[in-house]
Formats: C-alpha cells, structure tokens, sequence
C-alpha cells in the first residue's frame, strides 16, 4: 500500500490553487456537490495573513485528519455526509465525487501526469519536514471546462495519497519487536494548509514523543518535540525544531533567505520574552542559515531517495 501511494503522491498546493481559480470561473462545469466539498477544503486552510493563535493552531491539527476515531467515515464515498468535515474525509470524498464526475478509471498512473511542483519526495519516518510553497494554478478564463474536472480529480488523488504516507510514515517500525517500539521515538506526521491571500502553501509537521534518561538510575523524563517547515513569498522557506523538557523550552530556526535570518536574529528578545510570559524556562535559542541537515539513514520498511 505505502509503494502504491509513494508511486501516486504529490502536494496538495496545486490541488488547492487549482480549486480556488475553479470556483472562480462562472462556468467551471463543476458538478454542485463538488463545488460545496471545494468550497469546504478552502474555508479548512489556516489564515497565514493574521497572527497564528495556540488554539487556532491546535484546531488545524485536529482538522488535519492525522488522527481520526476508529469510527469515522473516512473510507464511505457518501455524497450525503455532513459538513463540515476534517480535511482527509472532505479530500477522499472530493476524490470520488470528481472521478465519478469525470468518469475516470482507478487512477493508478496519476503519478504521470502530474502538474505538482517537481520536489515530490515521500514523506518518510525521520525524514526530513517538508514544506511545499503555493503553486500557480493551471486553471484560467480560457481553460476548457471539459479539462477542469480530470485535472482536479488527478490532483485531489495525489493529495490523497501523500496523506495516507504521512500516517504510514507515523507507524512504528514494522521489523522492531513490541519492547523497542516502546522504547523508540513515538511520532506523528501531518501537513496543515495556509491561505496567503489566494494562494496556499502546505507547512509539514512532526510531533515527537521521547523517553529521556535522566540522572536516577530510575527515573526518565518526557521530552516533546514538533519540527515544522513553511515556504512563503514573503520569507522563503524557514524550518523550526522546538523541544520541551518539563518546563524548558528550547527552540532552533533555520532561515534559508538571507534577509529573514537577519530579522530572526534580531527577533530573539522578542521570542525570549513570549516564552518568558508563557511560564517557560528558556534552554537554547539558535538561529541557523540554510537548512537543517537531513537524517539519510531511513528506518527499515521506508523509502529510499534513489537521487542520493
């Protein structure tokens, strides 16, 4: 299954650009059902025009889909389901409803007709957080409206499929006995959509759950930690690894524009002191240029990058 959807994966920002430019045409030929599901996965997106709250943060998280009950109708192509739903179910019924609509078979070579941007590795365990920056729509004025729905519903497959790595990718390591997995780094990987203006970048996550030594032979502490990346016009692409240890908090940054490093440089005041009010105690702050370094050893039952 994770083969099959690494072969058909992509970003869902193109899916997303496409659907706003759509939705936009008076004649899209967009059946209506598909339009209230367009219409639902846009108004999901969080807001990155305005401040980000913890709250509005932690929502987007739960609209993910990432983590669903055992009893949610994630796997029903009922055209009847109620919204609003979180992103996954609104994006696997969207898929449905648009190869329906255009008539289109099991779309097992999707992967060959992409229109995504060309950095479409598989999310992986361990592997790096990857962010995708808004795409440019394929759709305009003058696009045929017979197109629009094969497009979309070739896109909408792709960003299905990268969701469903995302939580393979979140699985414990399959070759690892029940007491490693236990002991080993609990994880769970996720992308967020965020609106800037009209267009939408996808922000990767990974939420880390470790056990720590400590300095009694028996005792161990929790130590949490969230990697996220995100690509926008306005900043480039910037990468977070923030780590809480009981009430220390440490935080690394890594600006690949030149420009934004610069301004977090001079922000780390302004950070020291959010964190302060926030009852934390400040461990390290770091700013880093470039990138953070990729972990190239994958866990076993995971990808290869055939290009390294």
């Amino acid at each position: 299954a994770a083969s099959q959807a690494a072969a058909r994966q992509g970003s869902a920002a193109p899916l997303y650009a496409d659907l706003a430019a759509a939705l936009s045409l008076s004649d899209n030929g967009l059946p209506e059902k598909v339009q209230e599901l367009a219409s639902a996965l846009l108004k999901a997106r969080v807001d990155g025009t305005a401040d980000i709250k913890p709250d509005a943060l932690r929502r987007s998280f739960e609209n993910a889909g990432a983590v669903l009950p055992s009893s949610a109708p994630i796997n029903k192509p009922d055209h009847s389901l109620p919204l609003p739903l979180d992103i996954k179910t609104l994006l696997m019924v969207l898929r449905q409803n648009l190869i329906t609509g255009a008539d289109l078979p099991l779309l097992t070579h999707a992967a060959s007709q992409r229109t995504a941007a060309a950095d479409q590795e598989p999310p992986r365990r361990d592997g790096a957080v990857q962010a995708h920056k808004a795409a440019i729509s394929s759709i305009t004025e003058h696009t045929d409206a017979n197109s629009i729905l094969p497009a979309l519903a070739r896109e909408a497959d792709q960003a299905v499929e990268r969701l469903r790595l995302h939580q393979f990718a979140s699985l414990p390591d399959a070759q690892q006995t029940r007491q490693e997995t236990r002991q080993e780094t609990r994880q769970l990987q996720f992308e967020i959509p965020i609106a800037f203006g009209n267009q939408t970048a996808m922000a990767g996550f990974r939420i880390e759950h470790e056990r720590k030594p400590s300095s009694h032979a028996q005792e161990a502490r929790d130590v949490w930690g969230v990697r996220f990346a995100v690509d926008a016009d306005q900043i480039g692409p910037v990468h977070a690894h923030v780590r809480l240890a009981g009430a220390t908090v440490s935080v690394s940054l890594w600006a690949e524009d030149s420009a934004t490093h610069r301004f977090f440089v001079q922000s780390i005041p302004t950070l020291e002191a959010a964190l302060a009010e926030n009852a934390l105690t400040i461990g390290d702050i770091a700013i880093f240029p470039g990138k953070p370094a990729e972990n190239r050893t994958p866990s076993a039952g995971h990808f290869l990058d055939r290009r390294s």
